[in-house]
């Protein structure tokens, strides 16, 4: 005859990590600051927004015969976009820096709005060549000269960080 202690004993243990599984995985606070057009600051975690690539701080681009700086454009939209809403990251691990990764939302009017997906579908981020997320979305930004891909010298951010 075998005991069911033992096995009572992994059940919690296993549901005490599986709480605090869940708990790890969504980030949210009030507070937070953008750090560039796809990392923000929330609470006391970096996240870096998966599934997109925005323009980095430094990079410019040429629109209408005129040079901008499209990377500090990026950041300003996304901060735009968050206003004075509560950021919820739902994140997925980390990457090679130590950052968070997720995909951000806010609610506004009763919306859930997914931050990544609006960066890229208004134009200012490209979607990752790596993930497919917002492949669809960047599809129609391009077709539609949203955002940067209104600019005859807009550089894919990742093809950027290369050459710089």
């Amino acid at each position: 005859m075998t005991s069911a202690k033992p096995v009572l004993k992994r059940s919690i243990k296993y549901a005490v990590l599986a709480a605090f599984a869940v708990y790890a995985a969504a980030v949210s606070d009030k507070y937070q600051a953008v750090l560039d057009g796809d990392t923000l600051r929330v609470g006391r975690n970096s996240v870096r927004l998966v599934g997109i690539d925005a323009p980095e701080t430094a990079q410019s681009c040429v629109c209408k015969g005129e040079t901008i700086p499209c990377g500090r454009i990026a950041t300003e939209k996304l901060f735009h976009m968050i206003g004075s809403n509560t950021v919820v990251c739902e994140t997925r691990g980390r990457d090679f820096y130590g950052r968070l990764l997720g995909e951000c939302f806010v609610t506004e009017s009763g919306e859930r709005i997914n931050l990544n997906r609006r960066m890229v579908e208004r134009g200012f981020a490209v979607a990752s060549r790596y993930d497919a997320l917002y492949w669809d979305q960047e599809r129609d930004a391009v077709q539609e000269k949203r955002g940067f891909w209104a600019c005859e010298g807009f550089e894919n951010p990742a093809d950027f960080k290369k050459s710089n």
